[in-house]
């Protein structure tokens, strides 16, 4: 995992589609449902498993917005195949997944901590259905696994891991610019500016922390409320 220590104490939601679920039970596998949303508590070193069955076809959105917990999601489908994103926001931001499905599909689902001796943090996580009928919801699919393919990227650690997900993610930051969708453009560029810091280009990653910092002032929460 990699870190930075240009943090600002702002938490991207999730979609206002989703409702609100609070729970701290530690169950031993809790069935999600699709667009409802799942508040829970999670320990140092602990994990918590999830079963969902999405029953349409299309791209699912599997995200997990970060508390004050750095956790890591694994997402497993019916034939067995593994993926495990790991963004570079560390206890804040978002970390997510997308799947393409071509019909009712069952998904197991992992979130992780990934330290042991840390305090006790919440995170929320959501399985959203991504609709693919107008071009604006074609992009916002393009830049939602944009994403998901820099935070594979970065799980991996490999020598180029930076590199490749920086590429991604401006990918992402590039469509949610066009579109003018401030929580995704936020989002992106507090991603852009993790990974160029954690690069050790210092200089160049606080511009886009400043941007996405000012655009979130400037909106005064407002742009999570849509």
């Amino acid at each position: 995992m990699y870190r930075t220590i240009l943090l600002y104490s702002f938490v991207l939601p999730v979609s206002a589609l989703a409702s609100q679920t609070f729970v701290d039970e530690s169950l031993a596998v809790v069935t999600l449902r699709p667009n409802i949303a799942l508040t829970e508590l999670l320990s140092g070193g602990q994990e918590k498993r999830y079963r969902i069955v999405v029953p349409v076809a299309g791209s699912w959105l599997f995200s997990v917005d970060q508390l004050g917990i750095d956790i890591e999601l694994a997402v497993t489908d019916s034939d067995g195949s593994n993926v495990i994103v790991d963004g570079p926001t560390y206890r804040y931001g978002r970390d997510s997944h997308v799947e393409s499905t071509d019909g009712a599909s069952r998904f197991d689902i992992v979130v992780r901590s990934t330290e042991t001796a840390v305090s006790p943090g919440r995170y929320t996580i959501v399985v959203e259905y991504l609709p693919d009928t107008t071009e604006r919801e074609r992009h916002r699919i393009e830049a939602e696994k944009a994403a998901a393919s820099a935070n594979r990227h970065l799980r991996m650690a490999t020598s180029n891991s930076l590199e490749i997900a920086e590429k991604y993610y401006l990918e992402a930051l590039a469509i949610w610019r066009r579109l003018d969708a401030p929580v995704g453009l936020v989002d992106a560029l507090y991603r852009v500016g993790t990974v160029l810091n954690d690069a050790s280009h210092s200089q160049t990653a606080l511009a886009y922390l400043q941007e996405a910092m000012t655009l979130y002032r400037k909106n005064d929460y407002k742009i999570f409320e849509s």
